[in-house]
Protein backbone atom coordinates (compact mmCIF):
# COMPACT_ATOMS: atom_id res chain seq x y z
CA UNK A 1 0.00 0.00 0.00
CA UNK A 2 1.18 3.50 -0.46
CA UNK A 3 1.74 5.60 1.90
CA UNK A 4 -2.02 6.36 3.91
CA UNK A 5 -3.73 9.91 3.80
CA UNK A 6 -4.81 8.41 7.72
CA UNK A 7 -2.65 6.47 10.31
CA UNK A 8 -3.35 2.55 10.15
CA UNK A 9 -5.82 1.78 12.84
CA UNK A 10 -4.84 -2.08 13.45
CA UNK A 11 -7.08 -2.72 16.31
CA UNK A 12 -9.57 -1.88 14.29
CA UNK A 13 -8.50 -3.96 11.42
CA UNK A 14 -8.49 -6.79 13.71
CA UNK A 15 -11.88 -5.84 14.89
CA UNK A 16 -13.03 -6.16 11.09
CA UNK A 17 -11.47 -9.33 9.99
CA UNK A 18 -12.43 -10.62 13.71
CA UNK A 19 -16.27 -9.85 13.31
CA UNK A 20 -15.94 -12.03 9.57
CA UNK A 21 -14.31 -15.20 11.53
CA UNK A 22 -17.66 -16.97 10.95
CA UNK A 23 -18.18 -16.08 7.49
CA UNK A 24 -14.80 -16.13 6.09
CA UNK A 25 -14.74 -18.96 4.97
CA UNK A 26 -17.75 -19.35 2.90
CA UNK A 27 -16.72 -15.57 1.23
CA UNK A 28 -12.73 -15.87 0.51
CA UNK A 29 -13.29 -17.68 -3.04
CA UNK A 30 -10.51 -14.87 -3.97
CA UNK A 31 -8.03 -16.19 -1.52
CA UNK A 32 -8.70 -19.68 -1.91
CA UNK A 33 -7.68 -18.82 -5.35
CA UNK A 34 -4.80 -16.47 -5.13
CA UNK A 35 -3.40 -18.72 -2.25
CA UNK A 36 -3.16 -22.11 -4.18
CA UNK A 37 -1.69 -20.10 -7.25
CA UNK A 38 0.87 -18.83 -5.10
CA UNK A 39 1.67 -22.18 -3.91
CA UNK A 40 1.77 -23.77 -6.74
CA UNK A 41 4.14 -21.13 -8.30
CA UNK A 42 6.29 -22.14 -5.24
CA UNK A 43 6.21 -25.98 -5.67
CA UNK A 44 7.73 -25.23 -9.26
CA UNK A 45 10.32 -22.68 -8.18
CA UNK A 46 11.48 -24.80 -4.44
CA UNK A 47 9.75 -27.85 -4.67
CA UNK A 48 11.67 -28.90 -1.93
CA UNK A 49 10.59 -26.13 0.52
CA UNK A 50 7.85 -29.06 0.72
CA UNK A 51 9.33 -31.23 2.75
CA UNK A 52 8.05 -32.56 6.65
CA UNK A 53 10.95 -31.53 8.63
CA UNK A 54 10.50 -27.79 6.93
CA UNK A 55 9.12 -25.38 9.35
CA UNK A 56 6.92 -22.84 8.00
CA UNK A 57 5.31 -19.56 9.37
CA UNK A 58 1.71 -18.06 7.25
CA UNK A 59 2.08 -14.21 8.13
CA UNK A 60 -1.98 -13.26 8.57
CA UNK A 61 -2.73 -16.36 8.19
CA UNK A 62 -6.61 -15.66 8.81
CA UNK A 63 -8.56 -18.90 9.12
CA UNK A 64 -5.62 -21.39 8.37
CA UNK A 65 -6.18 -22.34 4.34
CA UNK A 66 -2.82 -21.97 3.63
CA UNK A 67 -1.33 -23.88 6.30
CA UNK A 68 -4.03 -26.54 6.31
CA UNK A 69 -2.58 -26.36 1.54
CA UNK A 70 0.97 -26.62 2.84
CA UNK A 71 0.07 -29.97 5.31
CA UNK A 72 -1.43 -31.49 3.17
CA UNK A 73 1.40 -30.88 0.99
CA UNK A 74 3.55 -32.89 3.19
CA UNK A 75 5.06 -30.00 5.93
CA UNK A 76 4.32 -31.64 9.47
CA UNK A 77 1.08 -29.94 11.41
CA UNK A 78 3.45 -29.50 14.52
CA UNK A 79 5.97 -26.84 11.82
CA UNK A 80 3.20 -24.97 10.82
CA UNK A 81 3.06 -20.98 12.34
CA UNK A 82 -0.06 -19.55 12.03
CA UNK A 83 0.50 -15.37 12.74
CA UNK A 84 -2.94 -12.99 12.80
CA UNK A 85 -3.96 -9.89 14.21
CA UNK A 86 -7.30 -11.18 15.29
CA UNK A 87 -8.06 -13.54 17.79
CA UNK A 88 -10.97 -15.05 16.29
CA UNK A 89 -9.30 -15.70 13.27
CA UNK A 90 -7.00 -17.33 14.69
CA UNK A 91 -9.53 -19.49 16.94
CA UNK A 92 -11.03 -20.71 13.87
CA UNK A 93 -7.79 -21.89 12.47
CA UNK A 94 -7.11 -23.66 15.60
CA UNK A 95 -10.25 -26.07 15.14
CA UNK A 96 -8.76 -26.54 11.56
CA UNK A 97 -5.05 -27.92 12.26
CA UNK A 98 -4.85 -27.95 16.19
CA UNK A 99 -1.68 -29.29 16.34
CA UNK A 100 -0.10 -26.33 14.76
CA UNK A 101 1.07 -23.22 16.86
CA UNK A 102 -1.42 -19.89 16.35
CA UNK A 103 0.46 -16.74 17.46
CA UNK A 104 -1.39 -13.67 17.64
CA UNK A 105 0.72 -10.76 16.58
CA UNK A 106 1.77 -8.19 13.89
CA UNK A 107 3.27 -8.26 10.69
CA UNK A 108 5.48 -6.06 11.30
CA UNK A 109 6.60 -7.28 14.63
CA UNK A 110 6.45 -11.24 14.45
CA UNK A 111 6.36 -13.50 17.26
CA UNK A 112 8.82 -15.50 16.74
CA UNK A 113 12.32 -15.90 16.90
CA UNK A 114 15.56 -15.08 14.77
CA UNK A 115 15.89 -17.92 12.25
CA UNK A 116 13.20 -19.54 12.86
CA UNK A 117 11.97 -20.73 9.72
CA UNK A 118 12.25 -22.41 6.47
CA UNK A 119 9.53 -21.22 4.64
CA UNK A 120 7.04 -17.92 5.18
CA UNK A 121 3.72 -17.54 3.22
CA UNK A 122 1.25 -14.53 3.23
CA UNK A 123 -1.67 -14.40 1.22
CA UNK A 124 -3.66 -11.01 0.56
CA UNK A 125 -2.71 -9.92 4.20
CA UNK A 126 -0.26 -7.26 3.88
CA UNK A 127 -2.03 -4.62 1.76
CA UNK A 128 -3.11 -3.75 5.01
CA UNK A 129 0.22 -2.46 6.29
CA UNK A 130 1.34 0.98 5.52
CA UNK A 131 4.19 0.14 4.13
CA UNK A 132 6.25 -3.42 2.99
CA UNK A 133 9.49 -2.63 4.22
CA UNK A 134 8.72 -3.79 8.36
CA UNK A 135 6.84 -6.72 6.79
CA UNK A 136 10.00 -7.89 4.37
CA UNK A 137 12.29 -6.83 7.22
CA UNK A 138 11.13 -9.09 9.70
CA UNK A 139 10.04 -12.10 7.43
CA UNK A 140 13.96 -12.01 6.81
CA UNK A 141 14.58 -11.76 10.49
CA UNK A 142 12.56 -14.68 11.03
CA UNK A 143 13.87 -16.92 7.97
CA UNK A 144 17.13 -18.73 8.29
CA UNK A 145 19.65 -18.36 4.98
CA UNK A 146 18.66 -19.90 1.41
CA UNK A 147 14.87 -19.71 3.20
CA UNK A 148 11.57 -18.86 1.36
CA UNK A 149 9.02 -16.22 1.14
CA UNK A 150 5.87 -16.37 -0.88
CA UNK A 151 3.40 -13.70 -0.40
CA UNK A 152 0.33 -12.04 -2.56
CA UNK A 153 -0.34 -8.43 -2.09
CA UNK A 154 -3.05 -6.18 -4.24
CA UNK A 155 -1.79 -3.13 -7.20
CA UNK A 156 -3.24 -0.22 -7.34
CA UNK A 157 -5.47 -1.35 -10.07
CA UNK A 158 -7.73 -3.04 -7.38
CA UNK A 159 -11.29 -2.01 -7.64
CA UNK A 160 -10.64 0.03 -10.19
CA UNK A 161 -13.76 0.31 -11.80
CA UNK A 162 -15.64 0.02 -8.57
CA UNK A 163 -13.56 2.77 -7.59
CA UNK A 164 -14.59 4.92 -10.30
CA UNK A 165 -17.85 4.23 -9.91
CA UNK A 166 -18.07 5.23 -6.12
CA UNK A 167 -16.71 8.54 -7.23
CA UNK A 168 -18.99 9.39 -9.46
CA UNK A 169 -21.77 8.99 -6.94
CA UNK A 170 -19.90 11.33 -4.70
CA UNK A 171 -18.56 8.53 -2.15
CA UNK A 172 -15.07 7.74 -1.06
CA UNK A 173 -13.78 4.59 -2.66
CA UNK A 174 -14.94 2.06 0.55
CA UNK A 175 -11.45 0.25 -0.09
CA UNK A 176 -8.28 0.26 0.70
CA UNK A 177 -5.39 1.78 -1.29
CA UNK A 178 -2.84 -0.52 -2.74
CA UNK A 179 0.69 -0.75 -4.07
CA UNK A 180 2.20 0.88 -7.36
CA UNK A 181 4.69 -1.43 -8.89
CA UNK A 182 7.29 1.29 -8.17
CA UNK A 183 6.91 1.10 -4.87
CA UNK A 184 6.60 -2.82 -4.63
CA UNK A 185 10.09 -3.20 -6.77
CA UNK A 186 11.54 -0.55 -4.26
CA UNK A 187 10.68 -2.20 -1.15
CA UNK A 188 11.74 -5.50 -2.41
CA UNK A 189 14.93 -4.12 -3.59
CA UNK A 190 15.27 -2.33 -0.64
CA UNK A 191 15.30 -5.70 1.43
CA UNK A 192 17.93 -7.69 0.07
CA UNK A 193 15.97 -10.67 -0.83
CA UNK A 194 17.03 -12.00 -4.19
CA UNK A 195 13.85 -12.41 -6.63
CA UNK A 196 13.09 -15.75 -7.37
CA UNK A 197 9.26 -15.23 -9.50
CA UNK A 198 7.29 -12.41 -9.56
CA UNK A 199 3.44 -12.69 -11.67
CA UNK A 200 1.00 -10.07 -12.12
CA UNK A 201 -2.31 -11.72 -12.52
CA UNK A 202 -6.44 -9.81 -13.27
CA UNK A 203 -8.94 -12.36 -11.19
CA UNK A 204 -12.78 -10.88 -11.21
CA UNK A 205 -15.79 -11.44 -10.00
CA UNK A 206 -19.04 -9.73 -11.10
CA UNK A 207 -22.04 -8.75 -8.28
CA UNK A 208 -25.57 -8.20 -9.32
CA UNK A 209 -25.21 -4.73 -7.95
CA UNK A 210 -23.21 -2.61 -5.64
CA UNK A 211 -24.61 -3.61 -2.43
CA UNK A 212 -24.03 -7.27 -2.77
CA UNK A 213 -20.80 -6.34 -3.75
CA UNK A 214 -20.19 -4.09 -0.07
CA UNK A 215 -22.08 -7.00 1.47
CA UNK A 216 -19.04 -9.62 0.15
CA UNK A 217 -16.28 -6.96 1.57
CA UNK A 218 -17.88 -6.59 4.91
CA UNK A 219 -18.18 -10.72 5.14
CA UNK A 220 -15.04 -11.26 4.23
CA UNK A 221 -13.72 -8.45 6.93
CA UNK A 222 -12.31 -6.79 4.25
CA UNK A 223 -14.01 -3.45 4.48
CA UNK A 224 -11.23 -1.58 6.74
CA UNK A 225 -10.26 1.89 5.00
CA UNK A 226 -7.90 4.31 7.56
CA UNK A 227 -10.50 6.73 7.20
CA UNK A 228 -13.68 5.15 8.74
CA UNK A 229 -16.88 7.02 7.05
CA UNK A 230 -20.44 6.27 7.34
CA UNK A 231 -22.46 7.24 3.18
CA UNK A 232 -25.39 8.58 3.52
CA UNK A 233 -28.52 6.76 2.17
CA UNK A 234 -29.01 9.03 -0.68
CA UNK A 235 -25.58 8.23 -2.01
CA UNK A 236 -26.08 4.94 -1.49
CA UNK A 237 -29.33 5.09 -3.98
CA UNK A 238 -27.22 6.92 -6.66
CA UNK A 239 -24.24 4.73 -6.52
CA UNK A 240 -27.34 1.71 -7.17
CA UNK A 241 -28.77 3.73 -9.68
CA UNK A 242 -25.20 4.59 -11.54
CA UNK A 243 -24.26 0.93 -10.99
CA UNK A 244 -27.35 -0.43 -13.00
CA UNK A 245 -27.12 1.94 -15.56
CA UNK A 246 -23.39 1.30 -16.42
CA UNK A 247 -23.16 -1.98 -15.36
CA UNK A 248 -26.18 -4.18 -16.44
CA UNK A 249 -24.81 -7.62 -17.00
CA UNK A 250 -22.99 -6.93 -12.88
CA UNK A 251 -20.62 -4.97 -10.81
CA UNK A 252 -17.23 -5.61 -11.61
CA UNK A 253 -14.96 -6.58 -8.37
CA UNK A 254 -11.08 -6.86 -9.78
CA UNK A 255 -8.24 -7.81 -8.31
CA UNK A 256 -5.05 -6.57 -9.41
CA UNK A 257 -2.98 -9.76 -7.80
CA UNK A 258 0.95 -9.92 -7.12
CA UNK A 259 1.96 -13.72 -6.55
CA UNK A 260 5.98 -12.67 -5.16
CA UNK A 261 8.37 -15.67 -4.27
CA UNK A 262 11.69 -14.65 -3.00
CA UNK A 263 14.82 -15.83 -1.19
CA UNK A 264 16.64 -15.14 2.01
CA UNK A 265 20.47 -15.19 0.24
CA UNK A 266 23.56 -14.01 1.85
Amino acid sequence: MSSPAYPLDKARIADCFGSAADSYDAAAVLQRQTGQALLDNLHEVAPHAFNDQARCGDIGCGTGFMLEQLARAGIAESQLFGIDLAPRMLASARRRLPAAHWLCGDAEQLPLASQRLELCVSNLAVQWLARLDGFLAEAKRVLRPDGWLAFTTLGDDTFSEFTRLCRAAGLDSPVNRFTDRSTLRDAIIRSGFAVRSCQRRDFRYYYPDALTLLRNLKTLGAHYHPRQATPQRMPLKHLEALAAQSFPNGVPARYDTWLIILQHVN
